[in-house]
């Protein structure tokens, strides 16, 4: 997070999702409003302290990930649709290479199947998540609905109560899941407490 700087919008973390989907079409234009921003360290409440935010602005070519660090705002190309937080999104992509071995193609097991992805993280930290979403999505195969699918690897990566526990007992849990089909303008999403997917046409 950044103070302000003169010379540069100014702009707290929460402010960054309203201000490039009022005023960018696409990725292109989103960069470019994005290379003129900076980040302030401003919360959205007080009984809250800021959040080292991490953003993924993407249309129907491409994808880009933008993350506020100490220098300024680093924007990534993001070629393989994921994004997640903290460590910074190269730390993410280097970590891919340690799982470049596995693979969904069964190789045959005497008691099991799936072998072939032994040692695929499972833990529920930042990083194993996004390998792990990262090795469905590279494999996804869909029959039927993309949206179903996406919940699907979605759900292999979402925070169930009781998984992750603060020191002072509160859980953490995956609140909420939503995408987006930018080719029919519709957004659906999931709430923790409704696993019914719903739609919004926008």
């Amino acid at each position: 997070m950044l103070c302000e700087k003169k010379d540069s919008l100014n702009l707290a973390p929460f402010e960054i999702i309203p201000y490039v989907l009022g005023r960018c079409a696409d990725v292109e234009e989103a960069q470019k409003s994005l290379e003129k921003l900076n980040v302030c360290d401003i919360s959205f409440s007080g009984e809250f302290a800021a959040t080292p935010l991490h953003w993924i602005v993407a249309d129907k070519n491409r994808s880009i990930v933008v993350e506020s660090v100490r220098g300024g705002l680093e924007i990534y190309e993001n070629n393989i649709g994921i994004m997640t937080n903290e460590p910074p999104f190269p730390y993410h992509l280097a970590r891919l290479q340690d799982f470049s071995g596995l693979c969904a193609t069964d190789r045959g097991g005497t008691y099991s199947r799936g072998l072939s992805a032994y040692g695929l993280p499972g833990d529920f930290s930042s990083s194993s998540r996004f390998v792990r979403a990262a090795f469905l999505l590279e494999n996804s195969v869909t029959e039927g609905s993309a949206v179903n699918q996406f919940f699907k690897i979605l759900n292999s990566v979402s925070v169930p109560r009781g998984a992750v526990r603060l020191e002072n007992g509160e859980n953490v849990i995956t609140q909420y899941e939503s995408c987006m089909d930018m080719e029919n303008g519709v957004y659906y999403y999931k709430t923790y407490s409704d696993p019914q997917i719903k739609k919004v046409l926008i």
